[in-house]
């Protein structure tokens, strides 16, 4: 769980490094703290959404593309190797 807030901070922080470098730079005026602080905000909320639906909902990405391209992806998770003795 703490991946996904790590993962949401870094896209946050470079986010708003480049909106800062936009306005100084290409706009060349400043915007007010507060419309900037939302866009940090929605940038972060979406982020993490983001990453929780995708570490969420990943072994069925990967089932659906195993059936799209029709090639065996494995996944390391799921692989069983047997190292006993057989019963036989």
């Amino acid at each position: 769980m703490e991946n996904i807030f790590i993962f949401a901070f870094l896209v946050t922080v470079l986010y708003l490094i480049m909106k800062l470098l936009e306005m100084k730079f290409v706009y060349q005026e400043m915007k007010p703290l507060k419309d900037l602080a939302r866009d940090v905000c929605m940038v972060f909320s979406a982020s993490t959404a983001a990453a929780f639906i995708s570490l969420r909902y990943q072994s069925s990405v990967y089932d659906f593309f195993n059936v799209m391209t029709k090639t065996k992806v494995l996944n390391n998770d799921q692989t069983q190797v047997f190292t006993g003795e057989p019963g036989f």
